[in-house]
């Protein structure tokens, strides 16, 4: 009879087992393994998506895409609003890591239109993900515009809404611009549409077309509002437009400012804050984080210079509650003689000194507001 071998028993017996384990573990959870000194080593395998860690349209017809680890690209097309193709891939660069793909389309995209950007994106191991992000054409000649006059109080018995009122300093483009307010109970957000616009234009954002009264939920409508974004600046009708000024309007009834409140001019596509002005009523710290740490940006920035706190910010308390009161902008005439701009990207460096309460003067018939809505602003 023939003897059977110990240790060979021993080693198909151990490599038997090994199998029955890597089998297990494959049941329940993809794995490799590896020859080290002492033995195999059973790894787990990447099972992980890649994650798309940022998107921005970087032309007219170019696309960056950056992923948390290498990647590629496949089945690359472009949509527009009403869901028609547009454009697919003419060519894809990738970075020299692999994590980072530029996007050549074979089309121009239009200013200010929205699009739908699509893609398959692959990781080294296959793992995959579909991906879709909403873009607007990029705009190659963006206006630049300044926060320059804030009306913080409304007036409903005179059909006054709060106003922020912004004046060109460099003409083009304003698609890609967005302004935000952040306030202690609510917050307002506004994307500038595709209009082109002068150096020394005044456009006044209206904050709302009509007042809601909280105890019996009456509504009252502001009357001959509308938005001006063509040509024809004569539209808007209100006590607060001008002729000579573009009316822009925020459907619905909740407030733009207020005299406790962060107000933001930001490039949406970058996400450069390119102005701020940021309001206390009386200098004391701010009940909401969101607002500190909108200011916080800004002095990082470099678009609000006095500081990254509430006591840092520009008073409104001298505004009392009438809606003929402004807070205006003391250097325009500065910024448009091109002073006060930082030649990186644009953005305006403010301070509590470049602004004032502007109030009304006179009594009865012979008040003079404050406010000037499309207009040079008062001088205190």
């Amino acid at each position: 009879m023939k003897k059977k071998s110990y240790h060979g028993y021993c080693l198909r017996s151990v490599l038997t087992v090994l199998a029955l384990v890597s089998l297990t573990l494959s049941l329940v959870a993809p794995v490799s393994c590896r020859l080290t000194e002492e033995g195999i080593e059973i790894l787990p395998l990447d099972t992980v998506a890649p994650k798309v860690e940022s998107f921005s349209v970087t032309a007219s017809n170019s696309i960056r895409l950056a992923c948390s680890e290498k990647i590629v690209l496949d089945n690359i097309h472009i949509t527009d609003c009403d869901g028609e193709f547009f454009a697919y891939a003419d060519a894809v660069t990738y970075s020299e890591d692999e994590c980072c793909a530029e996007i050549e389309l074979s089309a121009m995209t239009t200013v200010g239109r929205e699009y739908t950007f699509s893609a398959h994106v692959y990781d080294r191991t296959g793992n995959s993900l579909e991906f879709s992000q909403l873009f607007t054409g990029f705009n190659e000649n963006p206006a630049l515009l300044a926060i320059n006059e804030v009306r913080v109080n409304g007036d409903s018995s005179k059909q006054l809404g709060e106003f922020v009122e912004f004046i060109v300093l460099k003409s083009g483009n304003t698609a890609g611009l967005s302004f935000m307010s952040t306030m202690y109970q609510t917050e307002a957000r506004y994307d500038f549409p595709a209009m082109e616009v002068s150096k020394g234009d005044f456009i006044t954002l209206h904050g709302r077309t009509f007042f809601t009264k909280s105890t019996t939920k009456e509504v009252t409508l502001i009357s001959d509002w509308a938005d001006e974004r063509g040509d024809d600046l004569t539209l808007s009708k209100t006590l607060d437009s001008f002729d000579e000024a573009r009316d822009l309007w925020m459907d619905g009834d909740g407030k733009l400012a207020s005299k406790s409140s962060v107000l933001i001019l930001r490039n949406s596509s970058s996400g450069q804050i390119i102005d701020a002005l940021p309001l206390s009523e009386k200098g004391e710290k701010w009940p909401k984080s969101a607002m500190e740490k909108l200011i916080a940006e800004a002095f990082d920035a470099g678009a609000w210079t006095d500081g990254s706190s509430a006591d840092c910010a520009f008073i409104t308390s001298p505004a009392g509650s009438s809606a003929n009161n402004s807070i205006s902008r003391q250097n325009t005439e500065i910024l448009l003689n091109g002073q006060g701009i930082s030649s990186q990207g644009g953005g305006i460096a403010s301070s509590a000194e470049d602004w004032a309460v502007i109030k009304f003067q006179g009594s009865g018939k012979n008040t003079v507001p404050g406010t000037t809505p499309g207009e040079m602003n008062k001088v205190s």
